[in-house]
């Protein structure tokens, strides 16, 4: 966009991914100026791999439409897909994977893979031998390259932590909250507490407000907190909502959503962990469809975010 207010338009458009169908989730990670691209559509491949050059706004002719996983006999609703990025480049994909059956009834589990110059097989994270079904949550990335996946159990409506060493070593299993209804997540964010990790993530608690939950070194997460005091809207099994970080002398956390009720734009914040605050109405009289948000320094120090009104892509600070 020259004028990002309002003045986007479509790039290379003529070597675009092609999906195939709708595509139900997508995740993207900036690594530099590559942007790192997972997708999740309802018909087979299911999960892909692209790469977008924002240097030369080309797509890159190699890596895209790169299947992931072909899940075969994945479960309804089995899309969603999320991605984190090492500082090496390897990328981790965290997804449905494929059904396992327990006396003849098919259960979905939760899985991730890793992309060096190609994916493994996909890795269970959650459910094996279980019965009951899970559900795909967020994947980010703490200090030394450990990956966090935050993922529920969609029958016991339970929200759980585990995390994923440089090493390819999967941690202890922890219980987030046993009262969601619906395991909808976004992306985390990550700071270091004086010398201490600290990953915050958010997600939609059983009254459809949004919960944060912080966990410390890795450890047994903290009692979560009510980041919202309106319900969140929920479009295609995700909150329209974000979270950025201001990593400055005060670890600053900022949360943008859309309310359920009329698609407003509303803003909260909780700095040191010492709690959220009321939220403030950001935009009026919009229709919030989505929105992505960052803290970069453009004349100071500015809470960024780009967000789709009504059909219409737009950005504002």
């Amino acid at each position: 966009a020259t004028d990002p207010t309002s003045s986007f338009s479509t790039q290379d458009a003529a070597n675009a991914p092609d999906a195939g169908t709708a595509i139900l989730s997508l995740w993207a990670f900036q690594d530099g100026t590559d942007l790192k691209i997972v997708t999740g559509t309802a018909t087979g491949p299911e999960f892909r791999y692209h790469v977008f050059h924002m240097a030369t706004d080309l797509w890159d002719g190699t890596l895209k439409n790169e299947t992931i996983e072909d899940i075969k006999d994945s479960a309804a609703n089995a899309q969603r897909i999320s991605i984190a990025v090492r500082s090496d480049g390897d990328v981790i994909a965290l997804y449905i994977g494929d059904l396992d059956a327990i006396m003849g009834t098919n259960y979905a589990r939760v899985d991730y893979a890793i992309r060096v110059t190609s994916w493994t097989a996909g890795v269970n994270v959650a459910g094996q031998g279980l019965e009951s079904d899970w559900a795909s949550g967020a994947a980010g990335r703490g200090t030394s390259d450990k990956t966090h996946f935050i993922y529920g159990d969609a029958t016991n409506a339970d929200v759980y932590h585990r995390s994923l060493s440089s090493a390819d070593s999967l941690g202890t299993q922890h219980l987030v909250d046993d009262t969601t209804v619906a395991q909808v997540f976004t992306p985390s964010v990550y700071y270091d507490a004086a010398g201490t990790e600290r990953i915050t993530a958010v997600y939609q608690d059983a009254d459809s407000t949004l919960q944060s939950v912080i966990i410390e070194a890795d450890g047994t997460p903290d009692t979560p907190d009510n980041a919202s005091d309106s319900t969140v809207l929920i479009l295609n099994l995700t909150p329209v909502c974000c979270l950025a970080l201001e990593n400055g002398t005060t670890k600053k956390v900022h949360l943008l959503y859309a309310d359920a009720a009329t698609r407003d734009l509303w803003y909260d914040s909780n700095t040191n962990d010492a709690g959220w605050g009321t939220d403030t109405e950001v935009l009026d009289a919009v229709t919030i469809n989505r929105i992505s948000c960052n803290v970069y320094d453009r004349s100071g120090t500015k809470l960024a975010y780009v967000y789709d009104d009504g059909g219409t892509v737009k950005y504002n600070e």
